[in-house]
């Protein structure tokens, strides 16, 4: 009985992996078509900026939040969270003073530097990504 349900919970994280992958393919192709070859260079320089800047301010990782929670008492979990959330959103706002030096530094063109500012001002949500996992964990 409890293999089977392993099975089958594997078959559909395995189908939806497989999912994610097809749809991240075929949006991929449809969205270079569409910018063509400068645009989409363009889009790629701002990504690979705001990734490598988003990679420097990445803090608090998701492993080392659970790993605090289990070792804690119950009542700490309020406090573990709210410093990992407190810390992932002064990195997105250190990713967004990173990139807005980078971009005058590096002196892209406008459409490059809006890019990688969208981009540095996204990572906003990512940290909320340890609240929603640890959360889960209560």
């Amino acid at each position: 009985m409890r293999s089977s349900r392993v099975f089958s919970n594997l078959g559909y994280v395995g189908a939806v992996h497989m999912i994610r992958i097809a749809l991240s393919l075929v949006i991929g192709i449809l969205v270079i078509r569409h910018l063509g070859p400068e645009a989409y260079g363009k889009l790629s320089v701002a990504l690979a900026l705001a990734f490598i800047l988003g990679t420097i301010t990445s803090v608090a990782p998701n492993t080392l939040v659970v790993r605090e929670l289990t070792n804690r008492a119950a009542g700490d979990a309020n406090t573990v969270i709210g410093t990992a959330l407190a810390l992932r959103l002064a990195a997105a706002a250190f990713h967004v003073v990173l990139a807005l030096v980078a971009i005058v530094l590096l002196r892209h063109d406008t459409e490059i530097g809006l890019a990688v500012i969208l981009v540095a001002v996204g990572s906003f949500g990512t940290a909320f990504e340890t609240t929603g996992a640890t959360l889960t964990l209560k």
